[in-house]
Order: C-alpha cells, then structure tokens, then sequence
C-alpha cells in the first residue's frame, strides 16, 4: 500500500475524502446532503468545512437533533415546575381558578342591577308611604339608571383588558 499525493486545491472525490478522513463513502454523501460539504468545492475546502463540523459537534453546536432534544427537556422542565408550582398553590388555597372567577365576575353585575333596582323602588314606595304622595317614576329611576351604565361601561371596560391580556371571553 503506497502514499498517494492529493491535491487539496482541486475538487475531490466522496472516495478520496474519505480514505482522507477515515470515514465511509456514504458518511461523505451524508454530509454533502446536509450541506456541510459543496460538490463543487476543493479537497481544501472541504477539510476546512468537515474539521469546522467536527469543532462544532464536540463542542455541543451542531443544532439538529441534539439542540431539538434539549430545547424539549428545557420545556418540559418548565412544564414540570409551573405544574408543581400550581399544585402547592392549589392546595395551599392560594390559587384561583379563572373558571370561578369568571362566573363570580358575570353574576355580579346582574346581581348589583336588580339590588340597586330593588333599592330604587324601595326608597320611592317609602317616600309615598311617609308622606302621603305620588312620586313620578322617573325622579328615582332615571339616576339608577345613569349609575347602573357606569358601572356597566366599567366592567365592559375591565374584560376588555382581561381579553387584551390573552384571557378568553366567556362562552
């Protein structure tokens, strides 16, 4: 077996480089379908460009599957601790679920409506009664009714920004 001269300055064959580099034929191929090699470069190149690998895939760079695996195991760590993170809240009684606040949050304003309603009618019918009168509809309820679309636009306002903020408007 003799020592065979290459010219690294002119292009080269899958054979050679891989006699060159020690590998197989088909290793070769592999790396010029990932691009790491260019068919239409040098032997030159082509070392400078596998040597350029080779420092990347030691070093832990290479990308690919390797850099896949690991962004995976990072969220599912991430995953994993706002899980348990959720649990201790949970438990600890900490923890509100959207599902209840968001339910508390549409009762509320119908709830207020017909208190603040309620109260209106009250305080008309008390008038009448102590005083022996006929108070006209309007004298109570039209200021209740300026107040309850206060309130109103306040908290169409308020899920607007929860909506804003990535929250789901309620079904």
């Amino acid at each position: 077996m003799g020592f065979t001269m290459i010219d690294l300055d002119a292009p080269m064959t899958q054979t050679d480089f891989a006699l060159l580099v020690g590998v197989s034929k088909q290793a070769v191929g592999g790396q010029i379908r990932k691009g790491t090699l260019n068919r239409d470069h040098t032997g030159r190149q082509w070392l400078h460009a596998y040597c350029d690998h080779l420092r990347t895939v030691s070093a832990g760079r290479s990308g690919g599957d390797q850099t896949s695996l690991t962004n995976a195991r990072i969220e599912e760590s991430i995953e994993k601790t706002l899980s348990l993170r959720q649990k201790r809240l949970a438990d600890a009684g900490a923890l509100l679920v959207l599902d209840d606040v968001e339910n508390a949050l549409l009762e509320i304003p119908s709830l207020f409506q017909s208190s603040v309603i309620s109260a209106g009618h009250a305080i008309k019918d008390a008038i009448e009664s102590k005083h022996g009168i006929k108070l006209d509809d309007d004298i109570i309820s039209s200021p209740i009714a300026d107040a309850l679309r206060l309130v109103a636009n306040h908290i169409d306002e308020f899920g607007r920004s929860l909506r804003e903020d990535g929250a789901e408007p309620p079904a």
